[in-house]
């Protein structure tokens, strides 16, 4: 338990840095920012075909987050190995990153090993014996319990029938995006409950990944808003139609965006289901 605790800390330590990284990077814009569309055009001409697209060490960060060519925005774009695009040796490395396990893969798997809705803790009885099987998640007492709960915090605008046909397609059935349902189901426990000892640090992994994807998403938009406000609707030098592709990009292009979407299925505090007292001690002192 020690060790594995000091494994996740040293985890979360290094993510935080990343995220400062990303902060520092976004800070160079301001400097871009500086210049007149005049001043820019001057030099223009010398990129004779340069590109963000070039840029194999960018791509492959994005590629062991998780974000694979075939789910970006425009993903031709990226397969081209002209002037303004990869070479051929940047193309097939990168294909030889993605062909590894991501990130987001390995959080997933993690997220699914969650032991926490297990027979052993809710055995107890206030729940009598039922399908408890992770094949059958909707009959399982705390899910049974927080589904009600989720409906009824739902406010009068809420589209109520939308919500949670939503809840039971992502929650219950099939998940979303990268994420399966029993990974997400973790996800939102941990969330909800992430004032418990034993959560903490999970609870600051899945939030600094949410980070990451934040900053490297700022980092989207403030090139889209620089090249708009320099080059107007003009072409890329990489090819792509400019502005219009980079505006698509900041949009598609988010990594962990269904962690960050869980948050839509949080209910407050004083409403939560109680856990079963063998299930809290664990979350309280880990044993």
């Amino acid at each position: 338990m020690v060790s594995i605790h000091m494994t996740g800390t040293i985890v979360v330590h290094r993510l935080k840095r990343i995220v400062e990284v990303w902060k520092l990077l976004n800070h160079q814009v301001d400097v871009l920012e500086t210049m007149t569309p005049l001043d820019f055009l001057d030099f223009r001409p010398r990129f004779d075909g340069a590109s963000g697209f070039q840029s194999r060490q960018f791509r492959e960060i994005e590629a062991r987050l998780g974000l694979r060519i075939e789910q970006r925005y425009n993903r031709e774009y990226y397969k081209h190995t002209h002037t303004g695009g990869f070479s051929e040796t940047d193309y097939n490395r990168i294909m030889d990153v993605e062909r590894e396990p991501t990130m987001l893969e390995c959080v997933n798997k993690w997220l699914e090993r969650m032991p926490y809705f297990a027979w052993v803790f809710w055995s107890t009885p206030e729940y009598p014996n039922q399908d408890f099987t992770e094949s059958n998640p909707a009959y399982h007492p705390f899910w049974k319990q927080y589904r009600d709960c989720y409906r009824k915090s739902l406010s009068p605008k809420d589209n109520h029938e939308k919500r949670m046909q939503d809840f039971d397609e992502i929650l219950l059935n099939k998940g979303q995006g990268e994420f399966t349902a029993r990974a997400l189901r973790s996800a939102l426990f941990i969330m909800l409950y992430r004032d418990n000892p034993l959560f903490r640090l999970p609870f600051h992994l899945l939030s600094t990944l949410q980070e990451i994807d934040e900053q490297m998403g700022n980092f989207r938009y403030r090139h889209f808003q620089m090249v708009r406000r320099m080059i107007g609707l003009r072409v890329g030098t990489g090819g792509t139609s400019g502005a219009t592709y980079l505006e698509g990009a900041v949009h598609q292009n988010y990594i962990y965006k269904e962690l960050s979407s869980i948050v839509t299925y949080l209910i407050e505090r004083r409403n939560m289901p109680p856990l079963p007292d063998r299930l809290r001690r664990v979350l309280t002192i880990g044993i």
